[in-house]
């Protein structure tokens, strides 16, 4: 539902129809608007056009919430400037554009203004300083890198909450004349800067009360500095994650003894996390700590004992490190514990049911990737109930674990790569009637899918095992599904009997399917990547295929197909990758393939096309492999193909790449 922004909220009018309205509050006592909340997150519908003057006859409102509406790129009016009680504007993702209007500095009394989210612009922030009471500040993703931000963020005394996010700010600087500090701010969030090591020293200093810290996503390089962490001493939640900060984890860290989440994956951080944890007793840091991601590092050693996290530890995330050995049993003391994600390791050893003794609140649980042996007795039935269980990469096998049986709440199975031979067990496909996502990829698994319609699965991935008997139907919001190196065989007729409005990709590679290609494609009309290759498809290829505009990906080779390419083809101008090698298509080289210019793969070859290579082709300057060769092309080689700069082969003697 839209509409307009441009009510009428005359004064007469607001006892009797005002106050009735759903996202108006009214004041008990003088029956005045006092309060406009219309966020489309609490209300079905979405205004659009400009915001009317007709606001300023609400001359009590105190309260303006308009985020993510659609104000069609139009400015923020300036009138706004002349609500001069108003105490809270939250205009967030309402598509507006242009500058910020100075006149909203004349807004005195706000405590609270968002304008985060639009397509705005500050040329300056002076007016700021005129919002002495403001508690609440959010400016995300508007571009403040030609402003004095800082300097002004300190001018504001009653400053509690402060997000720049996504803002180009590349310094944290103030002049020396300026009290470089603040005694309110205690919530700081700018992530997504360009915030160099240069701005720590200020960081350190801009606050005495600081809870939360979020610096992520920025460009701070070299050690986390102790003149920082020794400032926090009131800190709770600190994210300095996906920068390239190097060295080991500081010590000082033990001192934080308010701290609740600790953040630094993605960083270059190195040292023994033993040496730094292990032989340390239970205070500071390992008092608060409840989540703990150092994921994607460069730490070493063993994975230390957590013990001392055991009252209140609830997120260990140390993946994609260099951790070795085995996983310590003492990680199954820790009874609050709801995830647990050692992936991409290099661990080794056996995980038995005492990793788990008291881990009865687990909810995720990621070992990928490791080389672990799996071995739980066959009548195991864990304390916890998994979301999420994720253990591609390590030795579950050779049976289908039986235990998972026991989990009845999964969304997310991932059991590519672990050794599992023999049937798939017929009480997977109910064992969650949440499940989502399974994986089971890269197994020696036999056995053939059931009808999947009745399922929740949008994302399969049974490629490379045994699996036999034909295709089924899919569930109809299923958007992933990759089938590839199996045994299935007979026709894919199927998937026309329901519309797959999600279908994103869809991979039935070298198997035994047979008989034609439907020409049912619009059933699927967002799907992207399409790969039949290496199957025993006949016939021609059908028109219905150009109704996928959103197609980057056609793979067809190693068929039996013939006839010519359909003109409907040239509609999907997405196309970067066509594969039809090795099939019997005949007819001459559509002129219409020099159309489609954003084609990096183009393989014709081992076909019966015939005629002149077209001209048209010199039109794919992204074109990296081109492959015409075994047709029966004649005639010359266009000269522009020595201007193919993106070829991964050049000078390539003529005739040995067009087969001419």
């Amino acid at each position: 539902m839209a509409s307009s922004m441009t009510t009428d909220f005359s004064p007469h009018g607001e006892s009797d129809e005002c106050c009735k309205w759903y996202g108006v509050e009214c004041s008990n006592t003088t029956d005045h608007v006092i309060a406009l909340q219309l966020n489309t997150t609490y209300y079905d519908g979405v205004l659009q056009g400009e915001v009317g003057s007709s606001l300023l006859e609400l001359h009590h409102l105190n309260y303006l919430d308009l985020s993510w509406n659609d104000f069609g790129g139009n400015p923020i009016p300036k009138f706004i400037g002349s609500m001069k009680q108003l105490q809270h504007l939250y205009l967030i993702g309402c598509n507006f554009g242009g500058i910020v209007p100075p006149q909203i500095g004349n807004l005195t009394n706000l405590q609270s203004l968002a304008l985060s989210h639009n397509s705005l612009r500050i040329e300056n922030l002076d007016w700021l300083s005129s919002l002495s009471l403001l508690s609440y500040l959010s400016l995300s993703q508007i571009d403040l890198s030609q402003t004095n931000w800082l300097q002004h963020i300190l001018s504001l005394h009653s400053l509690h909450d402060l997000h720049l996010n996504s803002c180009n700010i590349s310094t944290a600087l103030v002049g020396p004349s300026v009290n470089s500090s603040s005694t309110s701010l205690s919530i700081i969030s700018l992530s997504d800067n360009k915030l160099t090591s240069s701005s720590f020293q200020s960081l350190s200093n801009i606050s005495r009360a600081l809870v939360d810290l979020d610096i992520s996503g920025n460009a701070l390089g070299g050690p986390i500095p102790d003149a920082l962490i020794e400032k926090l001493v009131l800190i709770e939640y600190l994210d300095l994650s996906n920068n390239t900060l190097e060295g080991q984890i500081p010590k000082s860290l033990w001192n934080l003894s308010h701290l609740c989440v600790l953040v630094l994956y993605e960083n270059d951080l190195r040292g023994n996390l033993e040496e730094l944890f292990g032989s340390k007793p239970a205070k500071g840091i390992l008092k608060s700590l409840q989540i703990l991601d150092l994921a994607r590092n460069e730490l070493h050693g063993s994975v230390p004992d957590l013990r001392a996290f055991s009252a209140s530890l609830t997120e260990v995330y140390l993946g994609t490190n260099n951790f070795t050995g085995s996983i310590p049993l003492s990680i199954g003391q820790l009874s609050e514990l709801q995830v647990l994600d050692l992936s991409s390791n290099s661990l080794n050893g056996v995980v038995s049911e005492s990793h788990f003794d008291k881990l009865g609140k687990l909810k995720k649980l990621d070992l990928s990737f490791n080389s672990l042996i799996l071995h739980f007795a066959p009548n195991w039935r864990p304390t916890f109930q998994l979301d999420s269980i994720l253990l591609a990469g390590c030795n579950v096998g050779p049976s289908f674990p039986k235990w998972i049986q026991t989990q009845r709440n999964s969304t997310f199975l991932d059991l590519s790569k672990a050794n599992i031979v023999g049937e798939i067990p017929a009480w997977l496909w109910s064992v969650s009637p949440s499940l989502t996502n399974l994986y089971l990829s890269d197994n020696q698994i036999t056995g053939i899918i059931p009808n999947l319609s009745s399922t929740f699965i949008t994302r399969i991935d049974l490629s490379n095992n045994r699996i036999s008997g034909p295709i089924p139907l899919f569930y109809a919001g299923v958007v992933v599904v990759q089938l590839s190196g199996n045994m299935l065989s007979g026709s894919i007729s199927s998937i026309c009997s329901v519309l797959y409005e999600s279908f994103y990709l869809l991979d039935l590679a070298n198997n035994q399917l047979a008989g034609e290609i439907p020409n049912c494609w619009e059933q699927m009309p967002n799907l992207v990547s399409l790969n039949l290759a290496n199957n025993k498809f006949w016939g021609e290829i059908p028109p219905s295929l150009g109704s996928l505009h959103d197609l980057y990906v056609l793979q067809l080779r190693g068929n039996s197909l013939s006839g010519e390419f359909p003109s409907t083809l040239r509609r999907c101008q997405k196309l970067i990758m066509i594969d039809a090698a090795r099939n019997e298509l005949v007819g001459e080289i559509p002129t219409w393939f020099g159309e489609m210019y954003q084609m990096t793969f183009l393989n014709l070859g081992r076909n019966k096309l015939h005629g002149s290579i077209p001209v048209e082709i010199c039109n794919l300057t992204h074109i990296r492999i081109l492959d015409l060769s075994e047709n029966n092309l004649s005639g010359k080689i266009p000269d522009c193909f020595n201007n193919f700069t993106s070829m991964a082969q050049k000078n390539v003697p003529a005739g040995s790449g067009t087969g001419i």
